[in-house]
């Protein structure tokens, strides 16, 4: 920790405030203590004093609350109510996160087995991260289980994929890679028709579509 946020996290002091009250109405707030290490601005909390309704809102000047003005009177009041002032917060401090993201370029129809390891030599220990079939020329992918910190290293196996290899997708078809997706066209799209249903399909082996 920085001797500059250590300071400030020393320096923070709740800030402090007494209400006045005339004819069961809320009509003053004076601050006692203005406190310090404001960042942000706190919230007033008006309680007891036999009354309810009243509402206040603070106002920071150099890191202190510097007024606390009336929003909301209230009613009922038969003695001066207690105002507490919240204590000195900080801001969410931002976070980043850097993902590595894999470009994998290869031929359609192969399997890719994706693997890692902390080192690089003879004592490298590599694990599969993941298996990707190549169903297009370039994939990217994200490796979102690696650590925040350290190093890691990755390596490609090509296995034959679905389809045997070598493979060219011939002209005017497409290759549909294994898994699941919706076919079929939702009710508002245009020029719908009756028969084009929407209904989940599940392919377990690759196939050539004419387009």
């Amino acid at each position: 920790m920085s001797s500059r946020l250590i300071t400030a996290l020393l320096a923070a002091r709740q800030a402090t405030a007494v209400a006045h009250v005339f004819g069961g109405f809320l009509t003053g707030i004076s601050i006692t203590d203005p406190g310090e290490g404001y960042t942000l601005t706190p919230e007033v909390l008006i309680e007891s004093g036999g009354g309810s309704g009243a509402v206040a809102v603070a106002f920071l000047y150099r890191g202190s609350v510097g007024q606390v003005v009336i929003v909301s009177a209230g009613s009922g009041y038969t003695s001066a109510p207690r105002v507490e002032i919240e204590p000195p917060r900080t801001a969410s401090p931002l976070s980043i996160e850097l993902l590595p993201r894999l470009t994998i370029v290869g031929d359609l129809g192969f399997t890719n087995v994706i693997q890692w390891a902390a080192s690089l030599g003879s004592d490298a220990h590599w694990q599969t991260l993941v298996k990707i079939v190549q169903d297009q020329k370039t994939i990217k992918y994200l490796d979102l289980e690696s650590p925040p910190s350290g190093h890691r290293y990755y390596r490609r196996i090509l296995l034959p994929g679905p389809v045997s290899p070598p493979f060219r997708v011939p002209p005017g078809f497409a290759l549909i890679s294994p898994g699941n997706f919706l076919m079929g066209s939702s009710l508002t799209e245009v020029q719908r028709f009756p028969d084009e249903v929407q209904h989940r399909v599940s392919l377990t082996a690759s196939y050539l579509s004419r387009g």
